[in-house]
Formats: structure tokens, C-alpha cells, sequence
């Protein structure tokens, strides 16, 4: 073998290794994270990639807790080369993370710390079912999200920090429209590192890494957290509704126009799905794996379908949205051109709140001294005449003032606190849950019944019934109206 052979098989051997080192580099486990509010329809776009995308594909798995949600839900998706289509294995996964109440935004330490921050892509998702609340949800999102990226950059080196920044930086002002050659392929440019420039097959050309020293244009990317950050609009096909309005287009302009301002400050991408209609779901995938493993993005901005948008990083910018929309100014809010309707109660009938059992029969206590003063009022007046209307009513002898009372017996009829107070005390016997009884103790508990005018009492065995209380509470009532 003479020397120029032996240099170039090393060379060759060297490339290899080279090759090798960008692959694993770029095949790295990836972090997903998506947070949102409930019912926003967050597991039903991973599902909906894993049945419409990902099955009819056969090249990749997604494994997972499928089933009732939890206050941190973790799945995973395993991902093979789409430029190597003859390799069956599987070179990644993306490690997907779903975060439901902003309550629980300390379960986001767990997902976004130092280790996971290197690979990370958040993902904003917002019901575009209730417009009126998009805006609101994604400040409080950005908000939460913002403080743990925050935290986790401070715990890491600062030439760390600084190289995820400049990433992301150099990402949005890179980006170009999708470009294709004469046979209809896409051409793939890829930035590596200087020492691993190699040109490859497949019409894919590896530029070298430059530095890009251009200023970003005014408003983008303000807030740097160096990690790419994508807001996606779920059931955008709902919009629909509001066809029927005579400034349905100047209405969904204006929600377009506040989400793409705001994505702007943070380098993010906007993208509106309906997994109902199947909007866009293979573009939320092909995304995700073309910023996480920096595969071609075939997909160019859409602007025009008001159901259907979808704003690449580093596409948008002052000048492209004023020309965009001419006619919105700023002062126009989503909240005002989409009012939250009137909440209807489900059952189409007043709600009624049933008040406390003890609090119930507390308000007629306050009744009783009142009722029982006119009353003893009523009846001095009587004897002053010398009558009663046992007397007048000729049937009944009248008490004498030294006639003596069964001991241990009142009577209920002439004095409702004597009865109040057994009944309250009958009823701290039963425990009561929102005014409803719900049980006596076996064997030990009493009921009471009227008897002779008299209240008695008797041991009973059965489970008291809301019956018993109700006759309690009626003839209460009748005395207090007497």
C-alpha cells in the first residue's frame, strides 16, 4: 500500500468518526413540555400524532400513560432517521412532559432543570374554542414557564447560558423560506461546527457555522431564554362559529395579529390545530423533530387560512405584520371583539344552595324570643278581660293559676323553645352533611313524636330518615307562625 492510499483511507476513517460524533450529537434525547390549561386538548395532539402520523408511517413508537390525566403526565416518542428510511432502528426519543394547572407549576422543576434545559422545546397550548381567554392563558403560562427558565439558567455556567441564548439567536435570524430544487426536493442546509464540515448525500449541503452578527429586527426576540418556545391554537375548527358575523375576517385577524406580536418578543412559532378536523398535525410534528434533531422544514408559512396559521420562528417581524394587517391598530383587544358568553347551567334551572342543617334552625332560634314575648303579651291580656279562648269557646275548662304541671312533660304548644331546644338537641344526635341527615346511632338514638300535645321520646334501631326532620322543622315553623 503506498503512502497517497494509506493518507486518504485515514482521512476517510477521520470523516467517519466525525460524522458519527455530529449524529450522536444531534440525535440526543429531546425534552417536550406541554402546558396549558385543562381540557385544552394536549394529549389528544400527541395521541392524534401517535394514530394519524406515526402508525401510517410505522417508523416510530410513542409509549405512554394513556387514560384519566394527572397533575404530570410523562410519555415518550421514539423516533428513526426520516432521511435514512432503510435504517429500522430508532436513533432518539423525545421525552414528552404535560403540565395542567398553573397551581402545580412546581411540578415544572421535575421537567425544565439543569440536565433537560440543554434540549427542550415548551409548548403553549391554548383553547381557541374560548378566544376570550387566549391571550390571558398564555400571559400566565409565559409567566409561570419564564420564572423556571429563569431559575434553572442561573444554576448553570454562564458560557452555558450564553451558547443556548446565542442558539436560539442565531436560529431566528437564519431562518429561510423552504427552498427546493428542479426535481421538487427540498434542499436541506444545515449549520455544523467548523471541524466537522463535510459535504453529504442525498442533496443535503453542511455549511459551515457563521456568526451572525446582523441586529435582529426591532421587537423579536426581547425575552431570550434560550430555549425555542411554540404556541399552539388547539380546536381552531370551533372559529367557525363565528363565520356568521359580519366582522367574522377582521375578528380572527385581530387574535392572529395579538398571538403573532406576542410570539415575537420570544422567538416563538404559532401554530393553530384541530385534531377534530385534522389541521396541521403533521406540520406540529414535522416541527418538533426539525428544531430538535434539525431536519429539513418543507413547510412554509400560512398566513392566509384564518383556521390554519402557521408562523415559523424567525419569520415574523414589525414590518411583515404592519404590512399584514394595515388596518389593526394596537389599541384592538381580542377580549373586546370576543366576549364571554353568559355561563348556562346545565340542568336549564336555578341552581339552590341548601343551607346548613344547624345554621337553619340557629336563624329560627333568633325567632323564638320575640314570637314567646307576644304571645305572653296576648295571654295577660286575656286574663286581665277574665277570658280565654277556652272559655269563649265553651268546650274547654281553663287552667287555674294553682294548677299543678306534670312534672318531667311541657307542652310544646305554649312554649316553642322548650321544643327548640329537645329538637336541637335530637338533632346533635345526627350528623348532617349540606342540611341533609344522614344517620343516628343504632340502638342509642331517640326520634320524637307528638303525643297528647306532649313531646316524648323512644329508642329506635333504624337509620333516622329526612322525613323525621322535615316534621321537626314544619311544626316549628306552625309554632312560630302562631
Amino acid at each position: 500500500m503506498d503512502r497517497n492510499s494509506k493518507s486518504k483511507d485515514q482521512q476517510s476513517l477521520w470523516e467517519t468518526f466525525l460524522k458519527e460524533a455530529y449524529l450522536d450529537d444531534q440525535f440526543q434525547d429531546s425534552h417536550l413540555v406541554l402546558v396549558g390549561p385543562k381540557n385544552a386538548g394536549k394529549r389528544s395532539l400527541i395521541n392524534t400524532i401517535l394514530n394519524n402520523i406515526i402508525n401510517s408511517r410505522n417508523n416510530n413508537q410513542l409509549m405512554g400513560v394513556k387514560g384519566m390525566a394527572s397533575a404530570l403526565e410523562y410519555s415518550y416518542l421514539m423516533i428513526k432517521n426520516p432521511e435514512d428510511p432503510e435504517n429500522d432502528e430508532f436513533v432518539s426519543k423525545i421525552n414528552v412532559w404535560t403540565v395542567d394547572e398553573l397551581s402545580l407549576h412546581d411540578l415544572l422543576g421535575i421537567c425544565i432543570n439543569e440536565e433537560t434545559i440543554q434540549k427542550m422545546m415548551i409548548c403553549i397550548c391554548l383553547d381557541l374554542s374560548e378566544p376570550w381567554n387566549a391571550i390571558t392563558q398564555l400571559n400566565q403560562w409565559i409567566s409561570v414557564v419564564g420564572d423556571r427558565l429563569s431559575k434553572v439558567l442561573t444554576n448553570i455556567p454562564l458560557k452555558t447560558q450564553d451558547q443556548l441564548r446565542a442558539r436560539l439567536r442565531k436560529y431566528v435570524q437564519s431562518y429561510e423560506l423552504p427552498q427546493f430544487d428542479e426535481d421538487g426536493k427540498l434542499i436541506v442546509k444545515k449549520l455544523i461546527k467548523k471541524e466537522d464540515t463535510h459535504r453529504g448525500e442525498n442533496n443535503e449541503h453542511h455549511e459551515e457555522e457563521e456568526d451572525y452578527d446582523v441586529p435582529l429586527p426591532k421587537d423579536v426576540l426581547t425575552v431570550n431564554y434560550g430555549v425555542p418556545i411554540m404556541i399552539v391554537g388547539t380546536k381552531a375548527d370551533t372559529l367557525e362559529v363565528y363565520e356568521k358575523d359580519k366582522d367574522y375576517d377582521y375578528k380572527l385577524d385581530v387574535l392572529q395579529y395579538s398571538l403573532r406580536k406576542y410570539a415575537m418578543a420570544y422567538g416563538a412559532s404559532i401554530l393553530y390545530t384541530s385534531m377534530k378536523a385534522n389541521i396541521n398535525i403533521d406540520i406540529f410534528y414535522e416541527y418538533l423533530i426539525h428544531r430538535f434533531y434539525n431536519f429539513g422544514l418543507k413547510y412554509s408559512p400560512e398566513v392566509i387560512h384564518k383556521d390554519s396559521v402557521f408562523i415559523p420562528s424567525g419569520y415574523d417581524n414589525t414590518k411583515i405584520l404592519t404590512q399584514t394587517f394595515p388596518t389593526i391598530k394596537d389599541d384592538a383587544y381580542v377580549e373586546d371583539l370576543f366576549p364571554e358568553p353568559p355561563k348556562k347551567n346545565v340542568a336549564g334551572k336555578e341552581e339552590v344552595v341548601i343551607e346548613d342543617y344547624q345554621q337553619f334552625l340557629q336563624k329560627l332560634k333568633e325567632k323564638l324570643p320575640q314570637t314567646t314575648s307576644s304571645r305572653q303579651a296576648h295571654t295577660q291580656e286575656e286574663h286581665a278581660d277574665g277570658t280565654s279562648k277556652e272559655s269563649t269557646t265553651g268546650g274547654t275548662k281553663p287552667r287555674g293559676e294553682g294548677e299543678e304541671q306534670k312534672s318531667g312533660t311541657q307542652n310544646t304548644s305554649t312554649d316553642p323553645r322548650s321544643y327548640f331546644t329537645e329538637l336541637m338537641r335530637s338533632d346533635s344526635r345526627v350528623g348532617t352533611n349540606a342540611g341533609v341527615p344522614v344517620q343516628r346511632r343504632q340502638n342509642q338514638s331517640m326520634t320524637m313524636f307528638e303525643h297528647g300535645g306532649d313531646v316524648a321520646s323512644r329508642p329506635v334501631s333504624s337509620v333516622a330518615s329526612s322525613r323525621d326532620t322535615n316534621s321537626k322543622v314544619q311544626r316549628l315553623m306552625n309554632l312560630i307562625g302562631k
